[in-house]
């Protein structure tokens, strides 16, 4: 089930914070250098964004001056760019999966697929058998 995007009022809500937040930094006399520095100390769960835009994405633009994930080739790029996280991430003795096939993401895809589907036929009999 896809997330629910934000509603006019969250939006406006989420500025005024950012605001907010913006005339307290600059009271305390911060600058964004500053700020950016403190930035680096926090404490970020990885999550698949996470991971995409603060990982995978500052790679691929080292490497091949790329700035959307559109824009890689194929095969050599991508593989270049696991590889890079692969081998950097061991040596703080993390391994990380291989980049997965077109057919792993397929199949996937139909067992995730197939339990909802599942899920859907178990929640009808549940109906039944309870009216």
């Amino acid at each position: 089930m896809e997330e629910e995007k934000l509603s006019r009022q969250q939006m406006k809500s989420l500025n005024f914070w950012c605001g907010q937040i913006s005339t307290v930094l600059r009271q305390e006399g911060m600058t964004m250098n500053k700020v950016i520095e403190i930035m680096k100390n926090f404490e970020l769960p990885p999550t698949k964004e996470v991971v995409k835009e603060l990982v995978f994405k500052p790679i691929m633009t080292a490497l091949f001056k790329k700035t959307s994930t559109t824009e890689l080739c194929r095969k050599k790029e991508i593989d270049d760019i696991s590889q890079t996280m692969i081998m950097n991430f061991g040596k703080w003795g993390i391994t990380l999966p291989p980049f997965p096939s077109e057919e792993e993401i397929i199949s996937k895809q139909r067992e995730e697929e197939d339990k909802k589907q599942l899920e859907e036929e178990d929640r009808k009999n549940y109906a039944r058998r309870n009216n």
